[in-house]
Order: C-alpha cells, then sequence, then structure tokens
C-alpha cells in the first residue's frame, strides 16, 4: 500500500485470515467479491489477496510477474448465504 502498488477493497465485508480467532488458518474465506472483478484486477496485472493461504480478500496488488505462479482457477466463487467457505491453497 505504502508503494502505490495494492489496494484494499469492500474493506467492510473481507474476511482476513488473522482476524477469524485464534490467527490459525481455519476454513477459508468466504468470497464476497464478485468474480468479474477479480478477472478484471488480474487481467490488468493484478493478484488477489482471496487465493492466499493466509487469505485476505480485500487486497489486490500490483504484482504481474506473479500471476503466473498463481493457482489454476479454483471454485472461489462461494456466495456469503451458502455460508460455506473457498477452499484454500
Amino acid at each position: 500500500h505504502s508503494w502505490g502498488a495494492a489496494i484494499d477493497i469492500n474493506a467492510a465485508h473481507a474476511d482476513y485470515w488473522l482476524w477469524h480467532g485464534s490467527g490459525v488458518i481455519g476454513a477459508g474465506p468466504v468470497n464476497r467479491i464478485p468474480p468479474e472483478i477479480v478477472t478484471i484486477f488480474e487481467r490488468h496485472g493484478f493478484i488477489w489477496g482471496g487465493k492466499w493461504s493466509h487469505y485476505d480478500t480485500m487486497h489486490f496488488e500490483y504484482r504481474p510477474e506473479l500471476l503466473d505462479d498463481q493457482p489454476a482457477q479454483r471454485s472461489l466463487w462461494i456466495s456469503p448465504a451458502a455460508g460455506s467457505a473457498a477452499p484454500r491453497r
């Protein structure tokens, strides 16, 4: 953030691994970011914190060199109403 290379969106509804109690990675986040938003950010060289094992669903960071290291498309598009957690990598 301090370098101007990252942005947090939808912070009021974000899931962050450390906020879930003991700081131990639990079942994973419930995604509240529309998949189209993630796709647009990734198309422009951003990585999304919702794909990290220490997830941070509000976080997008400009790191185009890391996009090839991102896992293949996963089923992260779970609605909050379903109450299910997205898988971790």
